[in-house]
């Protein structure tokens, strides 16, 4: 099974829903594929079956990784479980910078490059990948022929392999068809409620309109303050980006909830059209108007509702990555393990349809380059195979097999250390572990 994940330390997932055809080879030749040839040869003679790593560990590197995120921060290389494990194995040493578009943009005007970087890949500098990063597949070609033949996806490589033949970037999120097969994919769109309000009304159900409005307005009356003296407030959902277009969870994660089908008989179907959406769009309206939505909600960014929600100052809330407020629900429950939040059904459409949630496609979400500006073009190759690899994928996932987990039949199985943490503490597990 092709290994589904790639990660930054402890982050961004690089994996691949539809297989298109590669595009055809052009006669131009790129900066980078000129690079790669005068690179200097492998270290070892590189075994398509056997990952280069396992073979160069005498040969110490330290790479610079900046990932275009300024909230992406790591407590530093061999800190927790997962890095310690990977510098043991591959005997290597990783510098993370964070930033944002614009030092993005200044790194590659200027030339001076780190080892590796990872961005968004609808950002214009991925388009401009020819100029400034080294082609993957030439450079596993090289040095590392178990990335192509055992690691990567093969249809993500196919996606997003460009005219000249290359790929430059590799793809984080990207889910294919045979993840999908496979049973790989899984939603994370959630419904939460504070538990001890919740109870205390009972228990309502609010998958309708009626009983989501009737559960918000006993809830103001019932809990009008949170812990802190702040106001409660009845409905919350993931940040809006209204200047960008963004609309949070108001969108397709709540079509998701309502089971409204992306295509219909294999056409288009706009699920902004529907009438059983448009009817939960005038729900959230009405909330509005009585004030069991606030202003914040169209003010504050995603940070901001995250911290409160660690401060239990939300009853309900709506959101489009449930990993996304794993942090934040943990410290929450450390400052008041009454006040837990827990998912309950959603909103549902009229005939209460379970809903439908669409996982990843094959375009996923960032890309990862390896740079012409690399003193160490073989060990970041290594790297980005130990990474996509299923070895790799269990380590930065599950941490070490008889340490962190353990590994029956197929299923993992946490430690007992690790899944004591893992439920009172998420947050200091992810620190540790990694």
């Amino acid at each position: 099974m092709k290994a589904s994940k790639l990660f930054l330390g402890i982050g961004l997932v690089c994996t691949s829903v539809v297989v298109l055809g590669a595009c055809g080879n052009s006669n131009s030749q790129s900066k980078g594929a000129a690079v790669v040839e005068d690179l200097p040869e492998a270290r070892f003679e590189a075994d398509k079956d056997t990952p280069s790593w396992q073979k160069d560990t005498d040969h110490e590197a330290t790479l610079k990784w900046y990932v275009n995120f300024d909230w992406y921060a790591q407590p530093g290389w061999g800190k927790d479980t997962v890095t310690r494990k990977i510098k043991e194995d591959m005997n290597i040493n990783v510098e993370f910078i964070s930033g944002n578009d614009e030092n993005l943009n200044t790194m590659l005007a200027g030339g001076d490059l780190p080892d590796i970087m990872t961005f968004d890949k609808n950002l214009s500098a991925a388009n401009e990948a020819t100029k400034f990063a080294l082609p993957l597949n030439l450079l596993a070609e090289k040095y590392d022929p178990y990335f192509l033949e055992h690691a990567a996806k093969p249809e993500s490589v196919q996606w997003f392999t460009l005219e000249d033949g290359n790929i430059y970037g590799y793809p984080s999120f990207s889910t294919t068809a045979q993840d999908y097969e496979d049973g790989n994919v899984v939603g994370d769109q959630v419904f939460i409620v504070r538990k001890d309000i919740y109870e205390a009304l009972g228990e309502p159900d609010m998958s309708t309109p009626e009983g989501f409005l009737d559960a918000l307005k006993r809830a103001k009356e019932a809990f009008p303050t949170a812990d802190d003296c702040a106001a409660l407030v009845p409905f919350a959902s993931t940040a809006l980006d209204i200047s960008n277009g963004g609309d949070g969870a108001y969108g397709g994660t709540l079509q998701d909830f309502l089971s409204i089908a992306p295509s219909v008989d294999g056409q288009f179907n706009d699920r902004d059209a529907d009438e059983e959406y448009i009817r939960w769009i005038e729900t959230f309206r009405k909330a509005y108007n009585e004030g069991y939505i606030t202003n914040d909600q169209f003010s504050d960014n995603d940070n901001t509702m995250k911290e409160k929600l660690g401060q239990g100052r939300y009853f309900a809330y709506l959101h489009t990555n449930t990993k996304g407020l794993n942090e934040f629900m943990s410290d929450n429950n450390a400052r008041n393990p009454e006040q837990t939040y827990i998912a309950v059904d959603g909103p549902k459409n009229s005939n209460g349809d379970d809903s439908t949630f669409t996982g990843g496609n094959i375009g996923g979400w960032t890309q990862t380059f390896i740079t012409t500006s690399t003193k160490e073009p073989q060990k970041a190759m290594e790297l980005l195979t130990y990474l996509a690899s299923e070895y790799g994928t269990m380590v930065t996932t599950f941490g070490i097999e008889g340490e962190t987990y353990n590994l029956g039949d197929g299923v993992v199985e946490y430690s007992e250390e690790t899944e004591a943490l893992r439920n009172s503490d998420i947050a200091v597990l992810t620190r540790k572990l990694g």
